[in-house]
């Protein structure tokens, strides 16, 4: 699949989901694009420090990475949103002065939180959801659900849905052909340290836990902030 094409896919699921709201960090990376213009290089990774601060939708997402992370190829910053890196399960996460921000979800060490107050938090989950179901297919990972979340993104042979955390323990559907299983909890008040462990040691590819909700073993940790916006409950 063209880039071109990658993109427009994107933006035909985000507008199925009646979240178009979501289009809104691919838009200002669009009206940046004059500014940064010679000043950013498509593709090549930036020096970043471990907490990345980028505009998302109109609020301020706080990117939380391991020092591991931050020193390897997993964080880029692209002009447009369309220069989407081609080599890794990679997902936009907003604007800053750099450019556009995308980071390699597979090169994740461990559990990523995704935590914000709880509306919020959850249409970051969906964003992140919509994107890693249309990765380059050479760089797809396996997309299990657990849960209700991102319900536009339907069953097919590199996603499956199922309704709770233990249902995936007794009868996991095969990740054949993936190099990776990201598993995506619509709740993290089902995930435990031992169920996340049991979930590691009982599959066919290695495993990615996405928690909706603060992990406090989290590898990542992805915080949707809006100082502006009156305290509401929080994942």
């Amino acid at each position: 699949m063209s880039t071109t094409a990658h993109t427009s896919d994107l933006s035909r699921r985000c507008r199925s989901l009646r979240t178009d709201r979501l289009l809104a960090p691919l838009a200002g990376c669009t009206r940046r694009a004059a500014i940064l213009d010679g000043l950013v290089s498509p593709g090549v990774a930036v020096e970043t420090p471990e907490h990345l601060d980028v505009a998302w939708h109109g609020d301020r997402l706080v990117v939380e990475l391991d020092e591991s992370t931050v020193d390897s190829q997993a964080v880029r910053w692209t002009r447009l949103p369309h220069e989407l890196p081609d080599d890794g399960a990679f997902v936009h996460l907003g604007t800053a002065p750099q450019g556009c921000l995308f980071v390699d979800f597979a090169r994740a060490p461990g559990p990523i939180s995704l935590c914000g107050d709880a509306p919020t938090a959850r249409q970051l989950a969906e964003w992140v959801v919509l994107q890693l179901a249309t990765v380059f297919p050479a760089h797809r990972p396996h997309l299990t659900i657990v849960g209700p979340l991102a319900e536009a993104v339907r069953p097919s042979d590199h996603v499956d849905r199922v309704p709770t955390l233990e249902q995936l323990l007794d009868d996991r559907p095969p990740a054949e052909g993936h190099a990776l299983r990201a598993v995506v909890f619509a709740q993290h008040t089902t995930v435990s340290a031992q169920a996340l462990r049991a979930l590691a040691a009982a599959g066919d590819a290695p495993v990615l836990p996405i928690v909706l909700g603060d992990v406090p073993d989290a590898a990542w940790r992805l915080t949707v902030r809006d100082h502006e916006r009156s305290a509401g409950s929080a994942v």
